[in-house]
């Protein structure tokens, strides 16, 4: 991936040539050629509902503290890996307490 550069850029190394990306996934967190964080917490979110839906039977006991630790410990970590990199607008906001109301 490149920066918008003026001119086509190619690169290749050892005869093999570069495709160019608009995004990719890196350590966790989505990097793209804008350099906005809209993809990074729409995947975020899709991760953190993969995580709850699957807790299902958890979220069904009485228990309080073991729903509190465990929505803390397993959903929100996975929704918030990254997010201190996050410049958020308001959309992504909504986006955000969408979700958390969700679950």
């Amino acid at each position: 991936m490149h920066i918008k550069t003026p001119t086509a850029l190619r690169i290749s190394v050892g005869g093999a040539e570069f495709n160019k990306v608009e995004n990719f996934t890196y350590l966790g967190g989505v990097i793209s050629q804008d350099a906005r964080c809209e993809q990074d917490i729409r995947r975020r979110i899709n991760l953190a509902t993969g995580v709850a839906s699957s807790q299902h039977t958890v979220w069904k006991e009485r228990d309080l503290s073991l729903k509190t630790k465990v929505y803390e410990t397993l959903v929100l970590s996975v929704l918030l890996y990254n997010a201190e990199t996050w410049t958020l607008k308001v959309a992504d906001e909504s986006r955000l307490r969408a979700f958390e109301i969700s679950v």
